[in-house]
């Protein structure tokens, strides 16, 4: 029996919103690209909303990301289907609500805490629970 995954592209770029002045300049902001067989589809927290979108790329080019965001830095990672957390009231932020969106349970405050913990977990040979996959492509 093969086991369902999920591949999501995070990535890492300068956020616009008034907290990342005092956080690590081209690593404030996070986002989430994922793609299904017909589109690829972008996941952008705010504070006040989720902002997605169905961008005009076709599935087969992988480098989507890439074109859209040519300096930031990007971890491409697969989830197990069945990785699902629901936590308690928590502080909202882009953060918590991307490893909540595709279900794995890293706590960090900032993009920059969470880049380095995924970081950590590359080097491994089973990342962690509900981690199938992890590489850091730029």
């Amino acid at each position: 029996m093969t086991k369902l995954t999920d591949e999501y592209y995070l990535v890492f770029i300068q956020g616009d919103h008034w907290v990342s002045r005092w956080l690590k300049k081209d690593c404030s902001h996070v986002l989430v690209y994922a793609k299904d067989k017909y589109n690829w589809i972008k996941l952008d927290p705010s504070t006040s909303k989720l902002m997605w979108e169905i961008c005009p790329y076709s599935v087969s080019d992988h480098r989507v990301p890439y074109y859209l965001h040519p300096r930031a830095r990007i971890i491409k990672i697969r989830t197990s289907r069945n990785a699902k957390w629901f936590a308690k009231w928590r502080f909202s932020h882009c953060v918590n609500f991307v490893s909540y969106s595709i279900g794995i349970k890293i706590k960090a405050l900032t993009p920059w805490r969470f880049y380095k913990k995924l970081i950590k977990l590359a080097n491994k040979p089973y990342p962690a629970k509900h981690i199938c996959y992890l590489q850091v492509l730029k």
